[in-house]
């Protein structure tokens, strides 16, 4: 999914469950729910995207989503930049996260998995 406009929807932006997608250059603001959720064994490689003003996280990352975000800009939400929750995995770099109302980075460790992400150290932007 390639240069989408989604404002001020009521549920989750983009959901990427089961597949592998490549999911670039979208702009998604002002949503009800997370912008976007990978689950379900859902991977692939979310990057350039702006992701501004969502009710939950701008990325949502569990239940076996085991995605790479790269590039994005992650800003103003009302809640968490990026949450990795129970079951999720992935790579995170090279984003900029800032101005969200909880916080920009939130992982829940797996107690069955161990380590559940790879944060790259420095590489991320990540101001308050």
């Amino acid at each position: 999914m390639c240069k989408n406009l989604a404002t001020c929807i009521s549920n989750v932006g983009y959901s990427i469950n089961y597949d592998c997608v490549l999911f670039r250059h979208n702009r998604i603001w002002a949503g009800r729910a997370a912008g976007v959720a990978v689950t379900e064994e859902g991977k692939g490689h979310i990057l350039h995207n702006d992701i501004c003003g969502m009710e939950w996280g701008g990325v949502d990352i569990r239940n076996g989503g085991n995605p790479v975000v790269t590039n994005n800009w992650i800003r103003e939400g009302h809640a968490d930049g990026i949450v990795i929750g129970e079951g999720g995995k992935g790579v995170i770099m090279d984003n900029d996260i800032r101005g969200n109302s909880l916080i920009n980075i939130l992982t829940v460790y797996n107690v069955y998995t161990g380590i559940i992400c790879i944060l790259q150290q420095g590489a991320n932007t990540v101001a308050e």
